[in-house]
């Protein structure tokens, strides 16, 4: 008798290619982490009154820091759609990484985050590879 898997291979079905399978693998990790610290971090802006610290410094107040923290959770949430997305080849996620790679870069680059050019350049890293697989997405 002869072992057949239990799998079965719908003919024509397109396959991920392992490159792209990679980055959408890390995209969705990458944005699960990020989920996971900014839900923390709110928790504990919730929970602790000294976590603005001096306001005077810094000039932007809790209410600021709590549209922050909303703001990458809802942006990494849908990094993490994205990423299913393209894990099934659909152009959507392609455009979805766009739309959230921009708002992202932009706000950190009007904040003058200390780490905006590493989002640049990985954001446009992944991009370049995404590029390279869109025509035989869906």
């Amino acid at each position: 008798m002869k072992a057949e898997s239990h799998i079965e291979i719908i003919p024509g079905a397109a396959s991920v290619p392992l490159l792209l399978r990679l980055v959408a693998v890390l995209i969705i990790v990458g944005g699960l982490l990020s989920i996971l610290f900014f839900v923390l971090v709110g928790i504990f802006h919730l929970n602790d009154d000294s976590f603005i610290g001096n306001e005077d410094i810094s000039g932007l107040g809790g209410n600021f820091y709590s549209f922050y923290i909303v703001l990458h959770i809802v942006l990494y949430s849908s990094f993490v759609l994205s990423g299913v997305y393209l894990m099934r080849l659909r152009k959507s996620g392609y455009y979805l990484f766009i739309i959230n790679y921009l708002i992202l870069t932009a706000f950190a680059i009007y904040l003058n985050d200390t780490f905006s050019w590493s989002t640049v350049i990985i954001g446009l890293s992944l991009l370049a590879v995404l590029s390279v697989y869109i025509k035989k997405m869906h």
